[in-house]
């Protein structure tokens, strides 16, 4: 049996780090991956009219798979970093990167989003879960240490250049995604950027964008 998966007797159901085997982490993200995307595969997929639980709930909730992986990994990872940890952590970034990019650039996915995104003030949700309806509709797992926001582009950030490369950025902030519209682009330092554009901003936790 995977040892990742062994039932935790300790109190809370705390992870059991002592019964890890490193090896057993491929396996485990592999499952835990493709988990992850059934479930996002099942939402996409429903024909009912969007709401915040079908849709913007039930996307933050799907990967509790994937959550308990990358919890005991990442945590492995930070205390006790060894080659074959760091090694996995290497074969994972591209696999992760490709479902966050599955997820972002969903066009179905991201037709439910808008939608209430649009319908957001009607919904009847307060200000700080309003503010969860993002029309990127992702998250970045607390355990990696990052956050996201959304920025939207305004005439006076674009006084000093037009260009993405020329625009007042935080050194510890890197722009992931661009949105005009209903169109997505890939963020390139020479990528022309124009008012109302919206970049999905990556930083570190302790950070403020």
């Amino acid at each position: 049996m995977n040892s990742i998966y062994s039932s935790s007797t300790l109190p809370h159901g705390a992870y059991a780090f002592d019964q890890v085997q490193a090896g057993d982490f491929r396996e485990a993200f592999r499952h835990a991956i493709a988990a992850k995307r059934a479930e996002v595969d099942t939402l996409i997929a429903q024909r009912e009219e969007p709401t915040f639980s079908n849709t913007i709930l039930a996307l933050e909730r799907s990967g509790a798979e994937l959550e308990w992986v990358s919890g005991i990994f990442y945590n492995l990872l930070h205390a006790e970093a060894s080659d074959e940890l760091m090694e996995i952590s290497q074969e994972l970034t591209p696999e992760l990167s490709e479902l966050s990019s599955y997820i972002l650039l969903s066009e179905p996915l991201f037709a439910r989003v808008r939608q209430l995104w649009e319908q957001r003030e009607s919904l009847g949700l307060d200000e700080e879960v309003k503010n969860e309806v993002s029309l990127f509709g992702v998250e970045i797992p607390q355990h990696t240490g990052a956050k996201m926001v959304e920025r939207e582009v305004t005439e006076e950030m674009l006084a000093s250049g037009r260009r993405l490369m020329e625009i007042d950025l935080r050194e510890e902030e890197l722009v992931i995604l661009v949105r005009r519209g209903d169109d997505y682009m890939v963020p390139k330092g020479k990528l022309a950027l124009q008012a109302g554009d919206v970049l999905l901003i990556v930083f570190e936790q302790h950070s403020k964008a």
